[in-house]
Formats: structure tokens, C-alpha cells, sequence
């Protein structure tokens, strides 16, 4: 039976920096196991609005075994934020589904700040939550809830525009347009003077990001 990730000396190292993240944020959670995973669990103390009106929330943060590859699931106590639907971005499963600010704040395994990242996502998400309790809607700007991450910030960069996302889907394979051709926005530009900067920016964005993969997994089932 493998060895848990924090077992292993990157994981020994990643899950220091965490704890000292996790400290600096959210000091009243600590880290123990739960079902055989490693979790962190406790109290988030929030105080929110004008008002200034506080409430601890009771939090427990899971971290999967392929951790940091695929991102830690934070869940609340029943009782609190109820109901805990789609409506207010909980998951069937009653996860708390983040990455909702802009459609490219996604978990990136790679980025040393990622678990701070996520913390910072999380206390977002609560101090939504209390406002949704006070006005009774979520605030702010949102992306459709639970949908892949790469296929949203796709759509987001290219204005919905569904001959661009084709045509940057070729682009990001290395086909289906060259430099002097025609831009295939129709703006009458060469593709070189037009939309190649936005492409490849946007390509580089992509590239090795867990939007990458998933935009690969989404296009294999599609062909």
C-alpha cells in the first residue's frame, strides 16, 4: 500500500508551508486525520459588513490522496448556510465549489501559493455566504456552477465566440492557421496582426494548468 503524499519528502515540504499558510489565516484550524486522510478542521471566525457582525463558521478542509494534483474539498458543519444547494454553490455532495471570482482562479498544482490561494478563495466563499444570509442571493460576479474551469475561461477570453474557441482549439494543436491568413474573428486582418497575440498569450496561460487538462479530456469525448 503507497505511502500517504505528506509521507514523502515533496509532500513533507508542501505540507509545511501549508501549515504555516493555514496559521497566518485561519489560526484556530488544525490538521489531524480523518478516515485515513490527512483534513483540517476547526473554527473560521468571520465579521463581515458595516455591521460588523461575527460568526464562527465550523470547517473541515479534505486533502485527496493524489493531493496537491487534484485540490483539497472544504466542507461546513449542517445547520450553517443552509440550504446548502447549488443556489449557493455547494456541490450534491455538499463541498464548497470555489473558483467562482474569475474564471481563471483555478487550482494550479504547480503554483507554491496555491493552498494560500485556496484559503483565500474559502474566506471569499464564507463572507458571501453571510451576505446571501442577509440579502438572500449569492453576490457578486459568478461562473456557472461546477462547470470545468478551462472550458469557462475559454469561453470568457474569447467573448463566447464560437469560431474563435474552434479556431484556438486548432491553434493550441499546432494546426489550422498560419500567420498571414486571415483572422479568423472576420475582422479582415491578418491572423499575425489580429488575434495571434490573444491566442498565444492564452495558449501559454493554459499550458501544463489543470485547465489544460481538462480542456484535453473535454475535447476527447467531443470528437
Amino acid at each position: 500500500m503507497p505511502k500517504p503524499w505528506y509521507k514523502y519528502p515533496e509532500g513533507r515540504s508542501r505540507l509545511a508551508r501549508d501549515r504555516i499558510v493555514a496559521a497566518q489565516y485561519c489560526p484556530a484550524l488544525s490538521y489531524g486525520p480523518l478516515a485515513g486522510k490527512l483534513s483540517l478542521r476547526g473554527k473560521i471566525h468571520m465579521t463581515t459588513g458595516p455591521s460588523g457582525i461575527f460568526r464562527a463558521v465550523d470547517v473541515r478542509v479534505d486533502f485527496p490522496d493524489d493531493y496537491p494534483r487534484t485540490p483539497p474539498q472544504a466542507f461546513v458543519r449542517r445547520g450553517q448556510f443552509e440550504p446548502q444547494n447549488a443556489d449557493r454553490h455547494f456541490r450534491g455532495d455538499r463541498s464548497c465549489c470555489l473558483w467562482f471570482v474569475r474564471a481563471e482562479d483555478g487550482w494550479d498544482p504547480g503554483y507554491p501559493h496555491a493552498f494560500e490561494h485556496f484559503l483565500q478563495q474559502l474566506l471569499v466563499f464564507f463572507d458571501r455566504q453571510l451576505t446571501y444570509d442577509a440579502i438572500g442571493e449569492f453576490p457578486g460576479q459568478v461562473w456557472a456552477h461546477d462547470r470545468p474551469i478551462a472550458q469557462v475561461y475559454l469561453e470568457d477570453r474569447m467573448d463566447g465566440n464560437e469560431t474563435l474557441i474552434a479556431a484556438f482549439k486548432a491553434f493550441r494543436r499546432g494546426g489550422g492557421l498560419v500567420s498571414n491568413q486571415n483572422c479568423p474573428c472576420r475582422s479582415g486582418q491578418s491572423f499575425a496582426d489580429c488575434h495571434l497575440p490573444d491566442f498565444a498569450d492564452l495558449r501559454q496561460r493554459l499550458s501544463g494548468l489543470e485547465f489544460d487538462v481538462v480542456l484535453r479530456e473535454i475535447e476527447k469525448k467531443t470528437e
